[in-house]
């Protein structure tokens, strides 16, 4: 019996044996293939998510070069759209414009940009022979069609355009499904209603409003850019800088922030900038700025654009519009003007 059992004992472990050399080769093999498909999967699913990020990047710098396209495209047809949305001007612009912009002046701001600014006050600065002087080769991608400065008259066109601090904009409905836009703090955050005027029919708005309402329905509201690029072959050349890694944003930025002379030029700047726009207001508009709260905005305190970090860099079309208007603090503009010249110079 004992060794009867001892042998059903042995058959047993040689069954088993035999099993597992049968399964286990098999399960190794799943194994495997299950990490090799793991790995696939991982490595798809990263090609993928780096690819659509890749094609986000790409989509959206394609459509801003579709848009700059149609819209030179359209200046240059005569294809003006009148932008009701933004031409309306308040009486403070007329009387600091008063007349600083010619009938020519407003034909070329229109060909331009399409149309013409509410809040344009006057002409900064004109085309040179900087523009002659820069190559932008005509293509389909970029639409490189611009004012050519073949003639006395072109070299006088506007390159940069001086605007008013406030600017009118027509009261939006809506979105897609009809739902209201939340209101934007644009002074006392503690308003709850920001429909409750104290006249709805008064020009003169309450100041308790988060808006400041015309009695048309349009919305006054604070614009902190003064200093506008017009030009449009600067404007195309500028943002092809701002795609190399070399003259990014980004780039611009740290080389101000490791360079402590520029740094301090660039305070003055700023400085510049912030007492430059409060001065172009009106009595009666820095009253109403003061009283709504947007000095924080529109003070001294802001600098290029806004700007309330000196060492920051907003854009490069903004700091080269204000290097252009005449102030030469700005380093960021002119190492701008020096890139484009050493990119796309003849």
């Amino acid at each position: 019996m004992i060794k009867k059992h001892t042998t059903h004992l042995q058959l047993l472990e040689d069954c088993a044996t035999n099993l597992t050399a049968r399964t286990k080769p098999e399960f190794k093999m799943d194994s495997k293939e299950t990490e090799e498909q793991c790995s696939n999967a991982s490595t798809k699913e990263q090609n993928e998510g780096a690819l659509r990020k890749k094609r986000r990047r790409t989509g959206k710098t394609a459509r801003r070069r579709r848009a700059k396209k149609q819209e030179i495209e359209g200046y240059s047809k005569g294809k003006l759209v009148e932008n009701s949305d933004r031409s309306q001007s308040l009486p403070g612009v007329l009387e600091r414009r008063n007349n600083q912009l010619d009938e020519e002046d407003f034909e070329t701001l229109k060909s331009q940009l399409g149309f013409l600014p509410g809040n344009a006050v006057c002409v900064a600065a004109r085309e040179n022979d900087l523009c002659g002087n820069l190559v932008l080769e005509s293509t389909n991608e970029d639409g490189a069609i611009y004012v050519e400065n073949t003639s006395e008259k072109n070299k006088r066109a506007p390159a940069v355009m001086q605007l008013y601090p406030l600017a009118i904009r027509a009261k939006h409905p809506g979105g897609k499904n009809g739902k209201k836009f939340k209101g934007r703090k644009r002074g006392d955050g503690s308003v709850k209603d920001s429909n409750t005027t104290e006249n709805e029919d008064s020009l003169t708005p309450s100041k308790k409003s988060r808006d400041w309402k015309l009695e048309d329905g349009s919305i006054v509201e604070p614009f902190p850019t003064i200093y506008w690029l017009t030009n449009p072959k600067l404007r195309i050349l500028i943002s092809k800088l701002e795609d190399m890694a070399e003259y990014s944003v980004k780039a611009m930025q740290q080389k101000l922030q490791s360079d402590e002379e520029a740094l301090a030029k660039m305070k003055i700047a700023h400085e510049n900038y912030g007492k430059v726009r409060w001065s172009l207001l009106t009595e009666e508009d820095q009253t109403e700025i003061s009283q709504r709260k947007w000095d924080s905005v529109l003070g001294l305190g802001s600098g290029v654009a806004g700007i309330k970090k000196f060492d920051a860099v907003k854009c490069l079309h903004t700091h080269t519009a204000h290097y252009l208007a005449g102030d030469e603090n700005n380093v960021i503009g002119k190492w701008t003007i020096e890139a484009l010249q050493e990119q796309f110079g003849e």
